[in-house]
């Protein structure tokens, strides 16, 4: 009897190890794949990027610009046309709206009665949306038109009041 458990128990390791092995393959394969994978993406991707056209230019450029007579300028957004919106600080608590156009004429603006005027966003068709405080920390919405004209409203079932066109 003694002799037969030796050979069962290394029988029993010899099974195990095999699973190991086993197991250890099919990791080894599995990372190999994704190796795999991973290399051919890297090797076709530019494939991927050349089949795009660029934005606007294959060249990169910065312009600096400010608002003058402002404490601080604060671009928030651009449109394809390349008119930027924003915001700038005319004193500590008072910021105003500005729309820079392509060729750097700079338009300011701020809704009537508002003490903190701040654009997010401007459309292809230059209309600019964002918000407005007439009291401080009770912010309100408005539509700025290419026109110039600004619409300012609250959101649905507000307790500030209705839309006001001015």
């Amino acid at each position: 009897m003694e002799r037969a458990c030796p050979r069962l128990t290394e029988l029993s390791i010899s099974l195990v190890t095999a699973a190991k092995t086993k197991r250890e393959i099919s990791v080894v394969c599995s990372l190999k794949i994704s190796h795999c994978l991973v290399a051919t993406l890297c090797a076709l991707s530019p494939l991927f990027c050349t089949a795009q056209e660029p934005a606007v230019t294959n060249e990169v450029s910065y312009l600096s610009f400010e608002v003058p007579g402002a404490l601080g300028t604060y671009p928030m957004s651009i449109n394809n046309s390349m008119t930027v919106t924003g915001y700038y600080y005319v004193s500590p608590t008072v910021t105003r709206g500005f729309l820079r156009d392509a060729d750097g004429a700079i338009t300011t603006f701020d809704v009537l009665g508002g003490v903190w005027t701040e654009p997010e966003s401007i459309n292809d068709a230059g209309e600019i949306t964002g918000f407005y405080e007439v009291v401080a920390g009770v912010p309100q919405s408005f539509i700025r038109y290419a026109d110039g004209q600004i619409v300012t409203f609250n959101p649905p079932c507000s307790e500030f009041g209705p839309c006001n066109i001015y």
